[in-house]
């Protein structure tokens, strides 16, 4: 059994995953925020601008073909 200071002490990584039209809108729900995701996979269609906000909170941007 793992203890719950071991589990708290554990690194996940998550990642979102959002085509390009959904950056720079507001949906009806909130999955997570931006600090809990450490990866987002979208499209081609991201604006340069906006892999560069996600770079800067240090979120790596993966683009799928």
């Amino acid at each position: 059994m793992v203890s719950i200071e071991d589990f708290f002490k554990c690194k996940f990584s998550s990642a979102g995953l959002a085509d390009s039209t959904k950056f720079g809108r507001r949906g009806l729900g909130k999955v997570c925020d931006f600090d809990q995701v450490q990866y987002i996979i979208t499209d081609a269609g991201v604006s340069p601008g906006m892999v560069k906000q996600l770079e800067e909170r240090e979120i790596k941007v993966i683009i799928a073909g």
